[in-house]
């Protein structure tokens, strides 16, 4: 589980933000929770909140819930199954 704090800061525009993955700030929540902000020229502009696993909100606006996600089908990729010479000895690569 990976668990902790990133900041990052852009200078130029006055724009830093973090984000912490944890328990959100609740002890009862499990660690896949997410909060955080963004601030500018020392305001917070926008509060984080959310699951890896379930959604993300920006200032209790949902922007993305696994519920409606799209799902997506996977693209069929040509086998090749010998990326030697037929003179080389070596490795067959099968996908």
């Amino acid at each position: 589980m990976i668990t902790g704090r990133i900041e990052f800061r852009d200078d130029t525009h006055g724009v830093t933000a973090w984000y912490e993955f944890g328990d959100g700030g609740k002890k009862k929540n499990p660690k896949d929770y997410v909060r955080g902000e963004i601030i500018r020229d020392g305001s917070v502009v926008s509060k984080i909140y959310g699951n890896m696993m379930g959604y993300l909100d920006f200032d209790d606006q949902r922007y993305w819930d696994v519920r409606y996600a799209q799902s997506y089908v996977p693209t069929p990729i040509p086998r090749e199954e010998n990326v030697l010479n037929d003179n080389e000895e070596g490795f067959k690569l099968l996908l």
